[in-house]
């Protein structure tokens, strides 16, 4: 699609930058989409070229604009150039120039920088110079940083709309390049350019109604009670069904949302939710937030709030409020259904990414991005039947999951979340398989500890292309069942689907049941509890409905403090690699009453201690040395060829590639830095562990020819570097579990190409044999000094050494 000629440049004071010029077309709905404007353009190397415009030619806007917009061939891709040109410039770095005062775009930077400009204008400036109609809009906005109930005050944002195939399009500068935090990284959100207007408005409210260019345009109190939907909500093509306001009122603690999804991306979208309780609400609460466009018909009428009337915050709300909300997946729809425990105010929101395609990320805890927030009102709490938390929040919620698309597993019997079953009836659940796969299944429940369940769930193939998972319950209540598959030839297991196993009717447990369930689930986690976790929850949930303690709760607590702690402590202090840490925590495990449950955990906080005194041996020199030391090895000229290649292998140890230690000047500059990338402080930090192979076996072949008594020879801190050095090689060596193949020298330097300084005869003779034997624990062995002494006798005249040496230089390069 064609795009309109752009117009020619606009005069501007650009101390004074009007937002509108009264010549522009007036706004109006786009007749098109952005899918249909932008659709067929690749903006990748107008991304490319806007990034990398010299510095000479930012001076001026004759020179920047040319170049700017270079290779561009419509106002679309010039305005795309502009808006990443603006939109890359980290306008805080210290770096900025100080540019003298006048109408160039260094000095508006500056500008902008010290807070007397700012980027819509910039942008603004540009794309009328370039011919393209431009507004700077104001308004209220929910930005990256917005949450509901906000004040106005804390919205007020700035942005623009451009004039580009005949339409006005929206476009948001700061927010597109938010996440890069001003630095120049080529992510940005395409969300904010060229925005179709029903979209941007729920980001952005301008205060002119027809800048929001809707045929139906919002009136504020609309918008505010939209829903705080994020760009990621429509990356994923989402649309929401239910409710249609931000404003969620709960009926008797119970609240639905919905959220349609095409069909054919419900196996490419891994969804989360959270549920946060934010304290009691008022009659104002009530007044405050109800508008003609108040989403939910059934509004709670049974009790409503008397002028004055406040609910209470309960003195405990319940952990893990995720387990008051049931996610169900159907085929093209996510229900996630609210029961909120106790009366009051909640922020819900929905969470989200693209699942990659690769089958090894099982997306178990995989950043989510946010996708949409809601405000929750609960005037009620709810029927004791509903007060029961479910048995897990799943990650993928309940239902089958995405990962049996990706192993070839359909669903024959059960296809979403919820399966009602009665105690001891047996239940059958049909997959259909097209390839060999491994499985198993496992039972959990709120209060029955999982050795009572393990056996209640089980699976079998009658047929090759069939398998069949066989669950009953030991009594009533509701029960997680869970299902993992890995294939054949693999032990990563992937959840393929999650389900609700209850009754009919839902049913409460008696307060007695409950007191006895929870008793027993903590006594279990006190005694066999397999993480920290558990028996924190079981902690929380005892606590929660107030069971009558009876010496429970110290027996957790002690179990916490004195096996728990000191557990999680002693792995923490091996990863700190802190000796006197370790010798704390080894000293609290072996006077610990779980010594004997703690004693592998101790044992290898003992080996760290041993391997961390082995390690200072070589550290103590680095870590007594002082700035001048390095500073005076940094300002050699010509170093000899034994302080060159120690600090070349010293760098290769600390994870620089090699290719950039060729040259003495690039060791100087790493040299010259301070702070946490200085040489001392990557030394005193850097772990054995952290050293790949191909590294271990370059630093070793460029020390081999050197020895302790040469690197002393040369200056006290080329020995400094040397012995640390040797001694981390020695020390990676002797934790290695196999042979190493190390390359031998002459590989090493074809590799490395032509040195900085001729080799000598006696480079020569300490070249190690082309083909060696190489065992974890070998050490170089020391070239002594009465073989340079007898080598030094038989020394040829002058002029023949030199023609021999450079004879060998000349084969070898």
């Amino acid at each position: 699609m064609g795009c309109n000629a752009s117009k020619p440049p606009e005069a501007m004071d650009y101390k004074n930058v009007s937002p509108f010029n009264p010549n522009y077309p007036v706004p109006k709905p786009p007749d098109d989409t952005k899918e249909e404007l932008c659709g067929h353009e690749n903006f990748t190397p107008i991304d490319s070229n806007a990034k990398s415009v010299p510095a000479k030619d930012k001076e001026r806007y004759q020179t920047l604009l040319p170049r700017l917009l270079q290779g561009t061939n419509n106002d679309v891709q010039k305005v795309r150039a502009i808006y990443t040109y603006t939109g890359s410039i980290n306008y805080n770095d210290p770096q900025v120039p100080q540019a003298k005062e006048g109408d160039t775009p260094t000095y508006y930077i500056k500008m902008i920088k010290e807070k007397k400009g700012d980027v819509p204008t910039f942008f603004t400036i540009l794309c009328r110079r370039a011919g393209i109609p431009c507004v700077i809009l104001d308004g209220l906005g929910k930005g990256k940083n917005y949450v509901p109930g906000m004040s106005e005050k804390d919205m007020r944002s700035k942005w623009n709309a451009v004039h580009v195939n005949d339409n006005w399009r929206p476009v948001h500068v700061e927010w597109g390049h938010q996440d890069n935090g001003g630095k120049n990284k080529d992510k940005k959100d395409d969300f904010y350019f060229l925005t179709d207007p029903d979209r941007f408005v729920v980001s952005c409210f301008p205060d002119d109604y027809q800048w929001q260019l809707l045929a139906d345009p919002l009136t504020k109190p609309e918008w505010l009670n939209l829903p705080n939907f994020r760009p990621a909500f429509f990356d994923l093509h989402m649309q929401l069904v239910k409710p249609k306001s931000g404003l969620v009122r709960a009926v008797k603690g119970k609240a639905e949302v919905e959220i349609s999804v095409p069909p054919n991306m419900m196996d490419k979208i891994s969804v989360g939710y959270g549920l946060q309780y934010k304290g009691a609400i008022s009659k104002k609460d009530i007044d405050k937030n109800d508008t003609s466009r108040e989403i939910n018909s059934n509004r709670a009428t049974e009790s409503s709030l008397k002028e004055e009337e406040k609910v209470e915050r309960p003195k405990s709300v319940p952990p893990r409020l995720e387990r008051y909300v049931f996610l169900n997946r159907k085929s093209s729809r996510f229900l996630y259904t609210l029961t909120l425990p106790v009366a009051g105010k909640y922020l819900f929101e929905i969470t989200g990414n693209r699942m990659e395609e690769e089958e090894s990320d099982n997306s178990y805890g995989a950043a989510k991005t946010l996708l949409c927030q809601f405000r929750v009102l609960s005037e009620n709490d709810p029927y004791d039947e509903d007060c029961e938390p479910y048995p897990d929040a799943p990650e993928f919620g309940w239902g089958p999951t995405p990962h049996c698309t990706r192993l070839g597993i359909t669903p024959i019997t059960h296809l979403e979340g919820i399966i009602f079953i009665n105690p001891k009836e047996k239940k059958d659940i049909k997959f259909r398989l097209s390839e060999d796969l491994d499985f198993r299944t496992s039972l959990c429940h709120n209060y029955l500890p999982y050795d009572q369940l393990k056996d209640m769930s089980s699976w079998r193939q009658p047929r090759d292309d069939e398998m069949i998972v066989t669950v009953e319950i030991p009594e009533e209540g509701m029960f997680g069942l869970k299902i993992e598959a890995a294939r054949a030839d693999s032990e990563q297991f992937f959840e393929i689907a999650n389900y609700l196993l209850r009754q009919h009717s839902r049913g409460g447990v008696s307060e007695k049941v409950r007191s006895k369930m929870l008793r027993a689930k903590l006594n279990y986690a006190i005694e066999n509890g397999p993480t920290e976790k558990a028996l924190k929850d079981a902690m929380d949930m005892f606590d929660c409905y107030n069971v009558p303690d009876q010496g429970e709760m110290a027996r957790a607590q002690e179990r916490l403090e004195h096996y728990w702690t000191i557990k999680r402590e002693l792995n923490f202090s091996c990863r700190r690699r802190n000796n006197g840490v370790l010798d704390k925590w080894i000293k609290a495990g072996r006077s610990s009453k779980f010594q004997p449950e703690l004693t592998e955990d101790i044992r290898q906080a003992e080996d760290m201690k041993e391997k961390l005194g082995k390690l200072h041996g070589y550290l103590h020199p680095i870590a007594k040395m002082k700035p001048k030391t390095i500073q005076e090895i940094r300002t050699y000229k010509h170093p000899k060829p034994v302080t060159k290649d120690v600090m070349t292998a010293t760098y290769i140890l600390l994870g620089e590639k090699k290719n950039g230690l060729e040259d003495w000047t690039n060791i100087q500059v790493l040299m010259a830095r301070t702070g946490k990338d200085g040489l001392q402080k990557r030394i005193l930090d850097r772990r054995p562990e952290d050293v790949n192979e191909k590294d271990v076996e370059v630093a070793d072949v460029i020390l081999e020819p050197h020895n302790i008594n040469e690197a002393r020879e040369a200056s006290a801190g080329t020995a400094a570097f040397y012995r640390w050095a040797k001694g981390f090689l020695r020390h990676i060596r002797d934790e290695s579990q196999h042979g190493e193949t190390i390359m031998n020298r002459e590989e090493y330097w074809q590799q490395r190409g032509p040195r900085t300084t001729p080799r000598t005869e006696q480079d020569s003779a300490r070249d190690p044999p082309l083909h060696r034997d190489r065992s974890p624990r070998h050490v170089v062995p020391n070239l002594k000094q009465p073989e340079r002494q007898n080598k030094d006798k038989t020394r040829k005249p002058k002029e023949i050494e030199n023609k021999k040496r450079n004879d060998e230089n000349q084969n070898r390069y």
